[in-house]
C-alpha cells in the first residue's frame, strides 16, 4: 500500500488515520513472520533504534511505537506473555538532546543512554497506561549476555 503524506485516506469505503493504517501493515508483515502466533505463550519482540526512529532526523517516529505499543497490548489482552526487547537509547537521547549523528566517544554514548532510557521509558509508560498495562525494565548490556552465569541470573 503506498504510503502518502495525508493523515487520512479513504480504504474499503473506510476512513482510517495515518496511525491506522501504519498498525495494519505492522501486523501484516509481523504475521506474516510469525505465522504460529497462536500457538505461542510468550511472545519476545525485539525493537532496534532504527525502528524506533525516523530514518531523516534521527528523532523518535511516535506513530510506529503507538503502532506497535497497540499490536502488543492488544496479544497482552489476548492471554499471551509479552516481552518487549527494546534499544534505543541511545537514539532517543540523541534525538532529545538534539546531539549531531556523528561518531561517539564511549563517555558520549552512555551519556545519551541515559538522557534516553528514560525517554523511552517515559514514553513506554505513558502509552501501555493507556491499554492499561504495566512496564518495567531490566537494563542489560552485551557482557551480561555474553556470560551464561549472569544471563541465567536475569531470567
Amino acid at each position: 500500500m503506498e504510503q502518502t503524506a495525508h493523515l487520512t485516506r479513504q480504504l474499503s469505503g473506510k476512513l482510517l488515520t495515518y496511525t491506522d493504517v501504519c498498525l495494519d501493515e505492522f501486523r501484516k508483515e509481523f504475521k506474516k513472520k510469525m505465522e504460529n502466533i497462536d500457538k505461542c505463550n510468550r511472545i519476545t519482540v525485539k525493537i532496534g533504534s532504527s525502528t524506533l526512529t525516523h530514518a531523516a532526523t534521527g528523532r523518535l517516529n511516535i506513530r510506529r511505537i503507538e503502532a506497535l505499543v497497540r499490536v502488543l497490548s492488544d496479544m497482552k489482552n489476548a492471554g499471551k506473555e509479552v516481552v518487549l526487547v527494546s534499544s534505543g537509547a541511545v537514539a532517543a537521547g540523541a534525538s532529545k538532546l538534539g546531539f549531531p549523528a556523528k561518531k561517539r566517544t564511549l563517555a558520549e554514548k552512555q551519556a545519551l543512554a541515559a538522557v534516553g532510557q528514560t525517554e523511552l521509558m517515559r514514553l513506554y509508560e505513558r502509552l501501555f497506561a493507556s491499554y492499561g498495562h504495566s512496564v518495567g525494565q531490566i537494563l542489560m548490556t552485551k557482557d551480561v549476555v555474553d556470560d551464561a552465569h549472569r544471563l541465567e541470573l536475569v531470567k
